[in-house]
C-alpha cells in the first residue's frame, strides 16, 4: 500500500459508510413490518397491529355516537328552531345609561 492508495480508500470509505447505514436502517424497518410494528423516520416504533385494532374499535365506537346525536337532532321532537325564536322573544331590559358613552364630548371629559 503506497501514498497512493490512501486517496481511494478515503473517498471509498465516505461512499460505504453511509450505504451501510441506509442498509441497516431498511433492514430494521423490514423486520419490525415482518413483526406488524410501524416505524417512524427515526426507527421508533409508532403503532402496532394490536393498535390498529384498537384505533377501529374507537372509530366505530365514535361513528355510532354521533348516529345517536344525528338522531337526537333530527327528532321531530327536538325543535330547535322555535327555541332559538323562543329566546328571541325574550324582553331585553331597558337601556339605564349604564357603561361609558361612545359620544362623549372633549369638554365633559
Amino acid at each position: 500500500m503506497g501514498p497512493d492508495t490512501i486517496w481511494i480508500l478515503v473517498p471509498l470509505a465516505g461512499i460505504s459508510i453511509p450505504i451501510a447505514a441506509i442498509w441497516f436502517n431498511h433492514r430494521q424497518k423490514v423486520a419490525a413490518m415482518e413483526r406488524g410494528i410501524i416505524l417512524d423516520h427515526k426507527g421508533r416504533p409508532i403503532s402496532s397491529v394490536n393498535d390498529n385494532a384498537a384505533s377501529k374499535a374507537e372509530v366505530e365506537e365514535l361513528r355510532e355516537r354521533v348516529r345517536v346525536l344525528e338522531r337526537i337532532v333530527t327528532d321531530s321532537g327536538y325543535n330547535l328552531a322555535s327555541e332559538i325564536e323562543s329566546l328571541r322573544n325574550v324582553r331585553l331590559p331597558k337601556d339605564e345609561g349604564s357603561g361609558v358613552p361612545l359620544d362623549m364630548d372633549k369638554e365633559r371629559a
